[in-house]
């Protein structure tokens, strides 16, 4: 029987067709292809400030879209804000720093630590003005002397890191409450506060003090400001919340969306100066103003000691319950009566399971 040539082109073509269909591509690192359905994954992020700049590069770069993922993001003005999203199911994911508001999330049981990225021991400080050519530098000397010989007034955001560092402060100095004015002010009032002259120290976290030196009524011929790092007295960090409903229903998500901020703190530490550059236009700061700032911070997906994957993740849980029930205590602490109760542990609330996946060779 004769077959025209069309024919068998014909048979051919389908042939492929079907052959395709039985042996799709498989993508690389068990990710999913760009026509692969995407999974949603919403964030409850903070991203008006430099501390978070991996999720701000993340979101800018918009790489999960071509890795299984639609990300839904929705910026919140507080960590509380994005913790309080999250409970609610309104997110995901949510942005936080380890604080009395993360102690507070993860204590309900409803909440579980997935990762901390961000670390720094710099991005917290205490500031007041001074005489032009005096030291720019804050000593733990200079507030054991001047705080109760000056009965100096002292501003700190009430329930907050601010707070948290204020009271280290009085126990490292010996000072007392009653031997000094504190201050309870709003976060964007500081500088103002201090400018005015309404406060003499401040303790606040950037880009607050960052900010004050470009203030209307600053006047550096007649005053100068000096710092002092948080250091050894408080670490501030960032973390990602969930819920374990979304580990359960989302992990596939969750991993690649840890597996991609990795990659981009991974490039902000070989490209430090470029991507610095980009978080300063995406913020709307001045070229160069987050130069002083910008080397004080470890931005890392395991930002931890280690040679190993595991045994950073072993650092990072043995950090993190550290961190929790001190943050948890400090809040009982400052609680009137009933006071909540504090854990014997934090273990429970720390989920490994997608960082260990997100990590793995």
């Amino acid at each position: 029987m004769y077959i025209p040539r069309q024919a068998f082109a014909f048979l051919w073509i389908a042939l492929a067709v079907v052959l395709a269909g039985c042996n799709p591509p498989q993508p690389a690192n068990g990710r999913k292809t760009a026509n692969a359905p995407l999974t949603t994954l919403v964030l409850a992020d903070t991203g008006q400030n430099f501390f978070t700049a991996p999720t701000i590069l993340l979101r800018d770069q918009n790489l999960l879209s071509t890795r299984g993922v639609q990300l839904k993001v929705i910026d919140y003005p507080t960590g509380l804000a994005a913790k309080n999203a999250v409970l609610s199911r309104s997110a995901d994911l949510g942005v936080v720093a380890i604080t009395p508001v993360a102690a507070g999330t993860l204590r309900n049981e409803k909440g579980r630590l997935i990762s901390t990225y961000v670390r720094s021991r710099a991005i917290l400080k205490v500031a007041t003005l001074r005489s032009p050519g005096s030291s720019r530098t804050i000593t733990l000397a200079d507030l054991k002397s001047e705080w109760p010989k000056r009965r100096s007034r002292v501003g700190y955001v009430t329930g907050t890191v601010s707070e948290m560092l204020f009271d280290r402060l009085l126990q490292a100095t010996g000072v007392t409450r009653s031997q000094l004015r504190a201050v309870a002010l709003k976060p964007n009032l500081m500088g103002t506060a201090l400018i005015n002259g309404d406060v003499d120290y401040i303790l606040i976290w950037e880009p607050f003090i960052l900010r004050i030196p470009n203030s209307s009524g600053f006047e550096p011929s007649r005053k100068v400001l000096a710092t002092m790092k948080s250091g050894s007295y408080y670490e501030m960090s960032l973390s990602l919340v969930t819920r374990p409903d979304v580990v359960a229903s989302k992990s596939p998500a969750l991993i690649e969306f840890l597996r991609t901020l990795g990659e981009v703190c991974e490039n902000m530490k070989s490209n430090p100066e470029t991507y610095r550059s980009r978080t300063e236009k995406l913020l709307h700061h001045k070229e160069g103003e987050l130069s002083t700032v910008w080397n004080d911070i470890r931005f890392d997906l395991l930002p931890f000691d280690g040679v190993t994957a595991d045994q950073k993740i072993a650092a990072w849980r043995k950090w993190s319950e550290k961190q929790l029930l001190d943050e948890a205590a400090w809040v009982s602490n400052k609680t009137p009566s009933p006071k909540p109760e504090v854990p014997d542990n934090m273990a429970d609330y720390i989920d490994d399971s997608i960082i260990r996946a997100a990590t793995a060779k």
